[in-house]
């Protein structure tokens, strides 16, 4: 069933089905969020390794907070991690699972970055197989 919302006060929106987000405004995420039947939530790293990643200070907190607000909604979701390891260590991987588990979420998804669509030239696009690490 769908229904009619205001996200930033301004434009009304028929949500269906999902909304996919990394809530980099907590505010506008969470009048958005009650409108949405699911939300596909991008968990970027770990708060406090999120600017490096995002190159946007605060960017990890407003994250963060943003899922929290996910959590607290009782919405059906998928949080996920894309993952590049040159950019995300095994071990920060294995922490941030965890810490996930610790706030209450079911589903993680970790997926592997596609790197012919990658956007910073700066990366090496090395092959996915390649780019996994021994755990």
């Amino acid at each position: 069933m769908s229904r009619k919302m205001r996200v930033g006060g301004m434009v009304p929106l028929t949500t269906l089905d999902g909304l996919h987000s990394a809530g980099i405004k907590p505010a506008a995420f969470a009048r958005a969020v009650a409108g949405a039947d699911w939300v596909g939530f991008d968990v970027k790293a770990l708060a406090e390794d999120a600017p490096m990643l995002t190159g946007v200070p605060g960017s990890g907190k407003a994250n963060w907070r943003s899922l929290e607000l996910l959590l607290a909604s009782g919405v059906d979701y998928e949080c996920r991690t894309t993952v590049h390891w040159h950019l995300l260590q095994p071990a920060r991987l294995l922490l941030l699972s965890q810490r996930l588990q610790a706030l209450g979420v079911k589903r993680f998804a970790v997926q592997m970055v596609r790197t012919a669509r990658m956007l910073d030239p700066q990366l090496p696009s090395t092959p996915q197989q390649v780019l996994v690490p021994d755990l």
